[in-house]
């Protein structure tokens, strides 16, 4: 699970630079995008399905993970900016991936080979 230290910063909400602003616009795009693919999976049939939609997936979940490790510490008063506007989107939207992520495994991907590829390689995405 990735974990943001900074966004607990109390503090005056600054205003977010652009690029910033679109690191984490397209981290909760990704989570929302992740979480429909991923819900979508009930049965050996729709992980079939959905198996091609997650590989596409993967490239942008490595980029994503990249481009927020490249943040190593936000000043007081843009980590306030940034938590005021993203972190409960964040929360939410993250929550449901990794509650869908928990009951893949629990299932074992409903015993689709491919898939479960696919989700391994997002698993170990998220471990690293």
């Amino acid at each position: 699970m990735l974990i943001f230290p900074w966004l607990g910063v109390e503090a005056r909400a600054a205003e977010l630079p652009a690029e910033l602003d679109g690191i984490f616009a397209r981290y909760v795009k990704l989570g929302e995008e992740l979480e429909g693919v991923l819900s979508r999976v009930q049965d050996k049939g729709s992980a079939d399905a959905q198996n091609s939609a997650l590989q596409r997936l993967l490239a942008r979940v490595g980029e994503s993970r990249r481009e927020i490790a490249a943040i190593s510490e936000l000043p007081e008063n843009t980590a306030a900016a940034v938590a005021s506007k993203y972190e409960r989107q964040m929360r939410t939207v993250w929550g449901r991936v990794y509650e869908s992520i928990y009951r893949l495994q629990r299932v074992r991907c409903y015993e689709s080979v491919p898939f479960f590829r696919s989700f391994s390689i997002l698993c170990s995405l998220f471990e690293s």
